[in-house]
């Protein structure tokens, strides 16, 4: 199989687990869509930052060829999905503290399994051809 089918086939996964959220956030009462933005607006800002800053050392990194290559994209690969899993994981926690729906904290551990195998299958390219 080509990148470009791992590609579109990861991140079809991670759409289809944005929509499937999006779907169940719609079906929130307005109290607790104001309650979940006031909880991650500022979260998605240091998410990107530090997403931005990890992109940026691994270029300069390929770039001068300070490692392996395989070495290197092994590292990326890590702390992506490393980074996609601790905020996860509290942000999980923060909807259990905060009372949200069951179906709404149940569903949200499904689409992040979602994203982090979308990510997974991105990387996994990579890694299963030389």
């Amino acid at each position: 199989m080509s990148f470009l089918l791992y590609l579109l086939l990861g991140i079809a996964l991670i759409f289809y687990a944005k929509n499937l959220q999006q779907k169940q956030i719609a079906q929130l009462s307005d109290e607790f869509k104001l309650l979940l933005f006031k909880m991650f607006e500022k979260r998605n800002n240091y998410s990107l930052y530090f997403s931005l800053l990890v992109m940026a050392a691994f270029l300069i990194i390929i770039w001068l060829n300070l490692f392996d290559l395989h070495l290197t994209l092994l590292a990326f690969a890590f702390v992506n999905i490393i980074a996609v899993a601790i905020p996860l994981n509290i942000n999980y926690n923060k909807l259990v503290k905060a009372n949200f729906p069951v179906e709404f904290t149940n569903n949200y551990i499904v689409t992040s399994a979602l994203r982090v195998l979308g990510t997974i299958i991105i990387f996994s390219y990579i890694f299963l051809t030389d």
